[in-house]
């Protein structure tokens, strides 16, 4: 059975034949028209509201629910005259690929260090005995008025639209001004299978500060062929970072975090279970980085989600990967912990 998600306006226009019409907004209030007895099909106009509703789907327990996520353009264009499918386009509509278990797959094996080296000393050491490529994903003002020599510049919003500048076969750190974006881009490229790349957390602020030298010559960027990826995988991170919005989901202070949380915003706590039970923000649950894709029935999608950690790095791979997965109602405390407990902020 094939769901279309899109608006019923969008439907109207065009829908592959067969479609029952089930826009995204109203899916919840109409799950009778989603059979759980035989294979089910979500598209949409090209990926994501289709992976958003596979993904809350399969929370409310559909495991025959797949997504298409070329979505009906390229359905649309792949008929031609004679009505014939391409082949990659039937391969996708049968892909039995679930974008949960995927990120689960990922987070539950995060090794020690969560994949960043947060000591300068130690960033500087890598830099001078491996060599590796560095990637500053601020903005492109960021970038030109100062960054480290030798790295070049991925704004985070167009990272899935420049893979052919990201090796996969050399070590790679990504940077940015202090750590969110830097941990964002993380997740997203080790989602799509990029496990040679790490992150400096202490970015762009905890280079500078420290007086180390900078740049301003622009670097450009080698072209490489681009690794292979999970296209529904890829989908689902484009649509993702294309559309994040000012800010990057971030409550940057103490008093944005108190604010939130005195208007309803749930804390999730993704540090240890050891570091949580030490002290942590009055009301919040704990939710280990590593078990998030594997604990989503802890984190509600009907009031305002923010995580936070010790100071921030931990936190930025959460949220990226609860809005792969499908949360919208999800920002991030950068500041972590350390900033709540040291500014006198309620703790249990």
């Amino acid at each position: 059975m094939l769901v279309d998600v899109r608006e019923e306006k969008e439907y109207a226009d065009g829908a592959i034949t067969g479609a029952v019409s089930v826009p995204l907004r109203t899916l919840v209030q109409n799950l009778d028209q989603v059979p759980q007895d035989q294979p089910v099909v979500v598209y949409c106009a090209s990926g994501f509201r289709a992976a958003l509703a596979t993904a809350a789907l399969h929370e409310l327990g559909y495991a025959n629910v797949r997504s298409f996520p070329p979505g009906y353009g390229a359905w649309e264009a792949a008929q031609g005259e004679a009505g014939d499918v391409p082949a990659e386009v039937a391969q996708a509509v049968e892909s039995d690929f679930a974008i949960v278990p995927a990120v689960d797959a990922f987070m539950s094996n995060i090794p020690e260090g969560y994949l960043a080296v947060g000591k300068l000393d130690a960033f500087k050491e890598i830099i001078e005995t491996v060599n590796p490529l560095l990637i500053d994903v601020r903005e492109e003002s960021e970038y030109a008025e100062g960054h480290i020599a030798g790295a070049i510049n991925i704004p985070l919003r167009t990272l899935t639209q420049n893979l052919d500048k990201i090796p996969a076969d050399q070590p790679v750190f990504i940077y940015c001004a202090s750590g969110l974006r830097a941990g964002t881009a993380l997740t997203a490229l080790q989602l799509l299978g990029y496990d040679n790349v790490k992150s400096f957390p202490g970015g762009w602020k905890a280079w500078s500060a420290a007086g180390e030298a900078a740049s301003t010559e622009a670097v450009a960027a080698a072209t490489v062929t681009p690794k292979e990826v999970n296209p529904e995988m890829l989908a689902a991170v484009d649509e993702f970072l294309v559309n994040i919005p000012e800010g990057y989901f971030s409550l940057g202070t103490v008093e944005k975090m108190v604010e939130a949380v005195d208007n309803g915003a749930v804390p999730v706590d993704v540090r240890e279970t050891s570091e949580y039970g030490e002290g942590h923000i009055a009301g919040a649950i704990s939710v280990p980085l590593r078990t998030v894709a594997a604990a989503l029935d802890s984190i509600p999608k009907d009031k305002p989600v923010v995580v936070y950690c010790a100071s921030g790095h931990r936190a930025s791979l959460a949220n990226a990967a609860l809005h792969i997965m499908g949360y919208t109602n999800v920002r991030v405390f950068p500041p972590g912990y350390g900033a709540w407990e040291a500014a006198g902020g309620a703790t249990e």
